[in-house]
């Protein structure tokens, strides 16, 4: 059915609209039907031909009657003048150019079953038709020309079938290059009916200009193949219709082909892989007690055990079956003490054990049972010493079993007893598990700790991971399992470093303050052995609280966390200029111990020595004097104080550019005094208007000039550009240049109390070195086309227009990996960047903005 309706659709789109006689060369084909003259088709009627001395097919009868009416004494002579034509019907080929999009995002399994139905579809029906056909594939950034027009549609089929994906989506370079192979084809066959099919997700991302604007292109395209009057079909293979609207921007047919994309399949992992680090926190530091697990899918939960028990944590053993510890004979079992006592005791390394444990489970199965006197059968309790005991639905077990459980983790012992004595045996694990929509028996609950909830996952956070793992699956399906398990290995070592290094992990006084809970302050040693750091950071102490969701208690004063904040985010705008800064509703004394904090770093830049800080190494951008020294060969060069200078809203245009007194000499203003360095705005939204405009004008241009008895003096102007905004709107001449606004309010309580807990001034202390190894590595930094890809899928789902708002996703991104030492941005520094660009969004919308100007121009809010 599927398939019908698509061949139904391409025949109606091909047919020649109109009864006008189709004249030159045609090529004879079974899809379209046209009106002409020649030796071939099916006769309907004759004409008048324009030209009697071109007659090929004449009509006999009408001529014979034509030259009757010109008889003279009843003889009757056939001229020229007389010739009358036949008009036929007859069916051509047509030129179809399938244009695919073979970008990562095409590559899930399912997508791509869809588009080669599609396809197989198509391409029989072109070869039942004696259609011609061309193929282009667009992915990365470029169109491939696989083949031309070409009746061998076997030919063709076999390319489409070696079709390789990965990359982004450049869909205007694939139309621009489809639209010029049809109008070199009907250049010389002007009678072609041109029909262009594109295959598609509808996840246009890469413009066929570097810097241009996707969906600008497209509009130009769509004028460009209307001119041609080619016919367009879009087949959509989204499981979501997102290809609709390309369609409806090209006026074009459009076909849904049917996929069974199961969300579920790039979901269970995302989720997977957030239990899989709460499940190892818990697995390493035994100490943190119990964690449960709550609306997790099934298979989610069984891949974190298993990755856990896969991760080659290893434990040192008597090598019985109790795993005793050889270290601590207090705690050994009655055969281990024995030998320990006889000096014979061994010592093995063996795998930390994992065990899964049903809900159904009774006393004796975990005790096991005694056989004879000295012979016992171990049971789910010996089986789990010192590992990592999971159970199933913790809130369906039986009553008795959960006493059991309970009085074996408050004794570290459980017993058993044969013929009226008793053994007792050593225990002790990690406890983890899942729970329904029941209670954790009353025995039980001091020993969980924690609950990780699924379902109070961040649902923007879980769209992005989920679509970030979409596409790292699609760079090559093939090779999922394979990627995969290079995960796995590089968990596993993770992992495997924290137990080790677990015992040796510290908490600085101040994070002691935060909770009453020792077993919190556990959790969070975890965290920091899982980020392989020996000394607990403020980002363990958030990422703890979040996960296991505790409160965090702070005793330090809000505003000390929020200074600690501007100034993390100002280090961003030093590493890169091109990401301005606005701070609201930031106490003021907050801003200006961030802005110290800068200051104070002793950041050092090359210059001149000159009022300008005029760079020695950029002739082009020196000051009339520093052009002039270097000239002469005279140009010094001085190592100074990076410039930081606080404007106030007042500031007039001549407080910018300063002032000349004579011909050659002038007073600096603001932007001398801040080239090369920060300028931070108190109140922007207060700024004059003239005031607004110069900056903008300065930053545009990179100079601003000064004027005196006619003569013009250009002066050099750069810096790094931050700022305090009210309640106000940032002036329109500057809201390009505000990328992203940083709202204290929009912050989470936690991570403000994380922040306070330390000194900023003495995280800055070594600021200066850290900028210049930030901001060589920023160069090297790019996202992976499957993260471009997502970017923009994501971009489009939440209503950003235009390229602008995915590159600065993108610069943002870069920036926080830099700072983070990340060869490549993780998922964390995309959902930060896509946070900041939603909020932006929203921002634009309530202060009445249109959306388009809102993406591109508008302000981002810290998320």
């Amino acid at each position: 059915m599927v398939e019908k309706e698509l061949v139904k659709m391409v025949d109606s789109i091909s047919k020649r609209r109109g009864r006008r006689i189709i004249t030159g060369k045609v090529r004879g084909g079974k899809r379209s039907e046209i009106i002409t003259v020649g030796k071939q088709g099916k006769y309907l009627r004759y004409r008048v031909p324009p030209d009697p001395e071109k007659v090929e097919d004449v009509a006999l009868l009408p001529t014979i009657r034509a030259a009757i009416l010109h008889a003279k004494n009843g003889k009757v002579e056939v001229k020229r003048r007389d010739f009358r034509e036949k008009v036929r019907r007859r069916k051509i080929s047509v030129l179809m150019c399938f244009v695919v999009d073979s970008s990562s995002s095409m590559a899930e399994p399912e997508k791509i079953s869809s588009l080669r139905s599609a396809l197989e579809t198509l391409f029989l029906d072109a070869y039942q038709k004696r259609d011609r056909v061309a193929l282009i594939s667009a992915h990365g950034h470029e169109a491939a020309l696989l083949s031309k027009f070409t009746s061998g549609v076997d030919a063709v089929k076999k390319k489409a079938d070696r079709m390789s994906f990965g990359g982004t989506t450049p869909l205007s370079l694939g139309i621009s290059s489809a639209l010029s192979l049809i109008k070199s084809k009907i250049s010389t066959e002007s009678a072609a009916i041109p029909v262009m099919v594109i295959f598609t997700d509808g996840m246009a991302n890469t413009p066929a200009i570097p810097g241009g604007d996707v969906w600008d292109e497209l509009v130009d395209l769509k004028q460009r193949s209307d001119k041609m009057g080619v016919r367009v079909l879009v087949v959509d293979v989204s499981p979501d219709g997102t290809a609709l609207h390309l369609a409806e921007m090209f006026e074009a047919a459009y076909h849904r082909q049917p996929s069974e994309m199961s969300e579920r399949r790039f979901v269970s992992p995302v989720y997977g892989r957030e239990m899989e680090r709460a499940l190892a926190i818990a697995a390493v530091n035994e100490l943190s007690g119990g964690v449960l697990f709550k609306n997790f899918p099934e298979d989610a939960v069984e891949k974190a055990v298993e990755s856990i028990r896969s991760a080659g944590m290893e434990i040192e053993s008597t090598g019985c079956a109790y795993h005793c510890d050889p270290n601590e004979p207090d705690k050994m079992c009655r055969e281990c003490r024995l030998k320990y006592e006889l000096g014979i005791l061994e010592r093995k390394t063996e795998p930390m054990p994992v065990v899964v444990m049903d809900a159904n489970a009774t006393p004796e199965d975990l005790t096991g049972r005694i056989f004879l006197r000295f012979l016992s059968f171990p049971g789910i309790f010996s089986r789990a010493n010192r590992g990592l005991l999971f159970i199933k639905d913790v809130d369906m077990l039986r009553e008795d079993t959960a006493n059991a459980i309970a009085d074996a983790l408050a004794s570290g012992k459980y017993s058993l007893e044969k013929d009226g004595k008793m053994t007792e045996y050593p225990v002790r694990f990690s406890l983890a598990g899942t729970v329904g929509k029941g209670e954790v028996p009353g025995a039980l609950r001091h020993f969980f700790a924690s609950t990780v909830d699924a379902d109070a996952m961040d649902p923007l956070e879980l769209r992005i991971k989920t679509e970030l793992y979409r596409n790292e699956f699609n760079i090559d399906p093939t090779g999922a399992e394979k990627r995969e398990k290079e995960r796995e290995k590089i968990m596993g070592e993770r992992i495997r470093k924290a137990k080790k290094i677990i015992s040796d992990v510290s908490i600085p006084e101040r994070f002691r303050l935060i909770s009453d809970e020792k077993r919190y302050l556990e959790l969070i040693k975890g965290t920091a052995a899982m980020a392989s750091r020996s000394v607990v950071m403020p980002e363990d102490v958030l990422e703890a609280s979040k996960m296991f969701s505790f409160e965090i208690r702070a005793e330090a004063h809000e505003s000390e966390g929020l200074a600690g904040i501007a100034g993390d985010f100002l280090d961003i705008s030093m590493v890169n200029p091109g990401i301005s800064l606005l701070f609201k509703n930031f106490p003021e004394d907050a801003v200006e111990k961030a802005v110290e904090s800068i200051r104070s770093a002793g950041m050092e830049i090359e210059s001149t020595g000159c009022a300008y800080h005029c760079d020695p190494n950029e002739p082009d951008k020196m000051c009339r004097e520093c052009r002039l020294k270097y000239e002469l060969g005279i140009l010094e060069r001085k190592t100074e104080p990076m410039p930081v200078v606080v404007m106030d809203a007042n500031a007039t245009p001549e407080d910018l550019t300063g002032r000349i007194f004579l011909r050659f000499l002038s007073f600096p203003g603001i932007f001398s005094r801040a080239n090369r360095g920060l300028l931070f705005i108190k109140d922007v939204d207060m700024l004059r208007e003239d005031t607004a405009n110069a900056i903008a004008d300065a930053l545009a241009s990179g100079k601003y000039s000064l004027e005196k008895d006619g003569k013009m003096t250009e002066y050099p102007v750069r810096f790094s550009l931050a700022g305090t905004v009210g309640k106000g709107e940032v002036p329109g001449a500057l809201r390009h240049f505000f990328a992203s606004t940083v709202d204290a309010d929009a912050m989470d309580p936690h991570e403000i109390s994380a922040r306070a807990m330390i000194s900023n001034t003495a995280e800055k202390s070594d600021l200066k070195e850290k900028l210049g190894v930030w901001r060589e590595r920023l160069k090297e930094i790019s996202l992976l086309d499957s993260q471009l890809d997502s970017i923009a899928r994501i971009c489009y789902e939440l209503g950003f227009h235009g390229n602008g708002t995915e590159i600065r996703i993108a610069d943002y991104a870069r920036t926080l990996a830099a700072i983070e030492g990340q060869p490549v941005p993780g998922s964390e520094h995309i959902i930060r960047s896509i946070k900041m660009a939603m909020a932006s969004l929203e921002r634009g919308s309530e202060s009445g903005e249109g959306g388009e100007e809102t993406t591109e121009e508008g302000v981002m809010a810290n998320g």
